[in-house]
């Protein structure tokens, strides 16, 4: 069977074949894992042990073992444990989870989506709580946070938690009626599940630089219809970068010219910060690998494979 690929790893194909090699080719990863991801994870821990329907007590357990003893750099120092246990609690509170029985509100809503504002509850039965799902025939594979069948309707529905420190605007929110994640995961719950999927429901959560949470932090837009044309288009994309993965991987033995992978420049600098490979790509060609093996030696780097199966 061949290697699964999730959008992780696509995403980053698109964004630089050369960066994709150096992390999900060659595994190298910095040992100080960067503070928004870690935060995210502990949060979606915490939510995810909410869906469960743990106590209180086990939540923030969980939230705990999530973060270790992770610390985060001064620049982002608002970002630490007890914030994020905070968000997780707060999140149980909005959303009627583990605390007062749920009472839907759904007001008018952003580019003709539906807006369920931060109120007890939303109208949804859980269906799969951040489930890992495979598509081998496809190569594809991911773990959608939650499928969930709406009362109103009857239909189901992906409902993926996003944090982000940007600001929850319209165009934020509308970034997910045309998303490569949301794409994949329609086509991977259908594929598990074997019934139809409505569209995409974006569950954010604002953080804060103040280091607290508000009750208006937490916002669950749509849906977001995904027509059966767009999908279409949507994976013969996804489709593309699996191939061309699989051709940098070396699982295909055609098209051997191609193995080479492209550089994007533009990509070197983003979210104020340089790429982590920055200093290899700067090198002359017959240079990187020797300052591959330095990296390694040094600690700078370690060899972390990706493996989204594991990732729960």
């Amino acid at each position: 069977m061949s290697k699964l690929y999730d959008f992780t790893s696509l995403s980053a194909l698109l964004q630089c074949e050369q960066e994709w090699t150096y992390r999900y080719q060659q595994h190298l990863a910095r040992p100080t894992a960067d503070v928004s991801p870690h935060f995210g994870t502990a949060v979606h821990v915490g939510v995810r042990a909410l869906f469960d329907g743990q106590p209180q007590e086990a939540v923030a357990d969980a939230v705990s073992a999530s973060w270790g003893d992770f610390v985060a750099p001064d620049k982002k120092a608002h970002l630490n444990l007890s914030y994020a246990q905070q968000v997780v609690e707060m999140y149980g509170e909005v959303y009627g989870l583990g605390g007062a029985q749920q009472v839907a509100t759904v007001g008018p809503g952003l580019g003709g989506a539906t807006h369920l504002p931060a109120s007890p509850a939303s109208p949804f039965e859980l269906v799969l709580n951040e489930h890992y799902l495979e598509a081998p025939e496809r190569s594809l594979c991911g773990i959608v946070d939650r499928v969930v069948r709406s009362k109103q309707d009857g239909a189901l529905y992906v409902m993926d938690l996003k944090t982000t420190g940007l600001y929850l605007g319209q165009a934020w929110f509308e970034q997910w009626r045309h998303s490569l994640q949301a794409a994949i995961y329609l086509d991977l719950v259908e594929l598990k599940l074997a019934q139809p999927v409505a569209g995409f429901w974006v569950d954010a959560v604002h953080l804060d630089r103040r280091g607290y949470p508000k009750r208006e932090d937490f916002m669950r837009v749509g849906p977001f219809p995904y027509s059966q044309e767009q999908r279409k288009e949507l994976r013969a994309l996804v489709d593309d970068l699996v191939f061309r993965a699989r051709e940098l991987s070396g699982e295909l033995t055609t098209h051997i010219s191609r193995f080479t992978p492209k550089k994007n420049p533009r990509s070197c600098f983003r979210f104020n910060a340089l790429c982590p490979f920055f200093q290899f790509c700067t090198l002359d060609p017959q240079d990187r690998a020797d300052a591959v093996r330095m990296g390694l030696a040094s600690g700078d780097f370690l060899e972390t494979p990706w493996e989204p199966s594991k990732r729960k």
